[in-house]
């Protein structure tokens, strides 16, 4: 008996042979299988594999061709790769390709998982799509979520309507903080912030691995629900100002302050000086160049606010900043 695979028609031949003083092989007249049998064709049984994959193994026959399926019949999942799926799938047109992936789905419908343990702990789930390996790996109830790349969203477990992308700062995963029912959020390298919802959050600040420091937008910035700006009210001084940081409410009542620009900012950087107790003619308000020259009135390595409630706007430009 010989085996003979033919690429070209994924064909798996099956064919009697003889010689070196054995008796002749001969394949059977018929070959049973889940329906119809076949029946061989010059001594040969050709056994063809459906190009689908699923929870039940059936053989059909016709003419000299065994056809060998792998599927649900009419409930339309694919699941392929070991420990795809399980036998007690009830919900239909499930994708689940690579190791575990849809393990714990039972009446879940439409999700699409790609990757080692992708989806592995949904079970009523629908509309989900994960791309990468454990992406959204505990989520269990979730709908309409979608996730591209590694370990994305692996502690989500009932949240919706989230959209995930990339890797986020340190090699930590993107939507690595959702551990709950986080819904309606777009995180683009970022691990979001705990409980949070309706939130889009892109790239996170700094100048590290998978950090960012600038960020350029063609076209006209519209907004649809207003702007705002962040106020910081320090705790303790003198106080450094940090990139993130747009308005500065200094605390002037009891004592003179100062307030320290960053030592090599980026062109067009804007910061606000506001006296936010209404004393600075009696406790100035000192702000720092910090090597770069501030230009007001007049050039100096440092700006006094000594009028009371005022405020400074300042914006780096070149070598310097400027008051406007």
């Amino acid at each position: 008996m010989s085996f003979a695979y033919n690429p070209f028609t994924d064909n798996l031949d099956l064919k009697g042979s003889g010689g070196g003083g054995s008796l002749p092989v001969t394949v059977p007249t018929t070959f049973n299988t889940d329906s119809t049998p076949a029946t061989p064709s010059a001594n040969q049984i050709k056994i063809k594999a459906q190009p689908n994959a699923g929870a039940t193994i059936t053989f059909s026959g016709a003419g000299d061709t065994v056809t060998f399926s792998l599927t649900d019949g009419p409930k339309s999942n694919i699941l392929l790769g070991q420990l795809a799926g399980n036998l007690g799938v009830t919900g239909t047109s499930n994708v689940g390709i690579g190791f575990a992936t849809l393990n714990s789905l039972s009446s879940g419908v439409n999700n699409s998982a790609y990757g080692y343990s992708s989806m592995a702990g949904l079970t009523t789930g629908g509309l989900n799509c994960a791309y990468g390996t454990q992406t959204l790996n505990t989520l269990t109830s979730g709908t309409l979520n979608c996730a591209f790349g590694a370990a994305i969203g692996i502690n989500l477990k009932t949240g919706s309507r989230n959209l995930f992308l990339g890797s986020a700062a340190g090699g930590t995963a993107v939507g690595d903080a959702y551990s709950g029912a986080e819904s309606n959020n777009i995180l683009i390298a970022n691990v979001g912030v705990p409980g949070e919802s309706n939130v889009c959050r892109i790239g996170t600040q700094g100048s590290g691995a998978g950090q960012v420091s600038q960020c350029f937008l063609a076209g006209v910035l519209n907004t649809n629900s207003g702007r705002t700006v962040k106020v910081t009210r320090p705790g303790a001084y003198p106080y450094a100002i940090v990139i993130t940081d747009e308005v500065v409410n200094v605390d002037t009542s009891a004592t003179a302050n100062t307030i320290t620009l960053p030592a090599v900012p980026k062109q067009g950087t804007r910061f606000t000086v506001k006296d936010g107790s209404a004393t600075a003619s009696v406790n100035n308000i000192t702000i720092n160049g910090n090597g770069n020259n501030i230009v007001g009135a007049t050039i100096a390595a440092t700006l006094i606010i000594s009028l009371n409630g005022a405020s400074v706007t300042l914006v780096f430009d070149i070598n310097s900043w400027i008051v406007i």
